[in-house]
């Protein structure tokens, strides 16, 4: 038996202890989020030949630097956005939320009033019509009484008589009071109406107005709440963040750690075993996973890949033969 294949045996035990206190260190490791090869992604017999030959060339990528760590490079943490408003944008914000309010308000007083004063405005009209209505009323009955009364004197021969005209005056004074007497009424109405008016013009400007100081009250709570609010959410999101920025130093650290460790590790197995040591951990490392690749296929499957793929032959080197070898005996 050669020494050389004494040393290979040996690197190779080696090989297994490493992998097994690989395995207690990977207990306290950071978990990864992804792994590193595509190995992780799909179910190894899913994989087409180009993909497995990807993998293994980043086994070689990946253990030939010595000090590589079965880890992302970073825990891969999703920030907040951390919010970025003016103090104008969040006095908008706060206005937006209180305008439509009192705007309804506002629509909801002006129809109310306006409704009010309309009727009155109408009322106004309907005065002037039955004021109407009664001069016409009156004169007509006094007309009629005063025509009457011309007639029986002209009957009777007293139609230029003292007693005639002075019957006739009284009833045109009788006629011109109540006409009077109906236009003072009308023009007493229409006088309050107007007052009623000038009343609730007033009072709904002064329910406007005080609307208006309501929502400049309330307009400057809402902003105040709007920026506590904003301040708030940055803050927590600048603390959120920060806290992201802390787990990943430490992440680093700890994978930078174990990065030197594995480089130490290294130097002291290449010193033990030559300088050859990196290159059969890779070689190690990959006739594993292509193993377990082609054990996932059928077998007959398996050795037509192996016998025609050009890239397993180079990748496995000195040990094609151990591989066939291996298929051989799952036929």
């Amino acid at each position: 038996m050669s020494n050389k294949y004494i040393n290979n045996q040996a690197i190779l035990s080696k090989l297994e202890e490493e992998e097994e206190k690989k395995k207690e260190k990977q207990s306290q490791t950071p978990q990864p989020k992804t792994a590193t090869l595509n190995k992780e992604s799909l179910p190894l017999k899913e994989k087409s030949a180009s993909e497995i030959v990807y993998d293994l060339n980043q086994i070689s990528r990946d253990y030939g630097k010595g000090d590589y760590i079965d880890a992302p490079e970073s825990l891969n943490l999703e920030k907040k956005d951390i919010p970025d408003k003016t103090n104008e944008e969040l006095e908008s914000l706060a206005k937006s939320s209180l305008e439509k309010k009192y705007g309804d308000k506002k629509e909801s007083t002006n129809v109310s009033f306006e409704q009010k004063i309309n009727d009155m405005i109408a009322s106004k009209d309907k005065m002037k019509d039955n004021a109407s209505y009664q001069q016409e009323e009156i004169s007509s009955i006094y007309d009629k009484g005063i025509k009457e009364t011309e007639n029986q004197m002209l009957r009777r021969g007293l139609a230029r008589s003292s007693i005639v005209i002075g019957e006739i005056s009284n009833l045109e004074g009788s006629k011109a009071n109540e006409l009077a007497k109906v236009l003072q009424n009308l023009e007493e109405n229409l006088s309050k109406t107007e007052a009623n008016i000038s009343s609730l013009e007033k009072q709904k400007e002064d329910a406007l107005s005080s609307l208006d100081i309501e929502y400049a009250l309330e307009l400057e709570q809402e902003i105040d709440k709007v920026k506590n609010d904003y301040n708030k959410a940055k803050n927590e999101a600048i603390e959120f963040n920060n806290n992201i920025d802390k787990l990943e130093a430490e992440y680093k650290l700890k994978l930078d750690k174990q990065k030197t460790e594995k480089q130490q590790e290294l130097a002291v197995m290449q010193d033990k075993y030559g300088k050859n040591y990196t290159s059969m951990l890779v070689q190690d490392k990959q006739f594993e996973y292509l193993k377990e690749y082609l054990s996932a296929l059928e077998p007959s499957y398996a050795m037509n890949l192996l016998l025609t793929n050009k890239d397993f032959k180079t990748i496995l080197g000195s040990r094609y033969g151990e591989m066939y070898q291996y298929l051989s005996l799952k036929q």
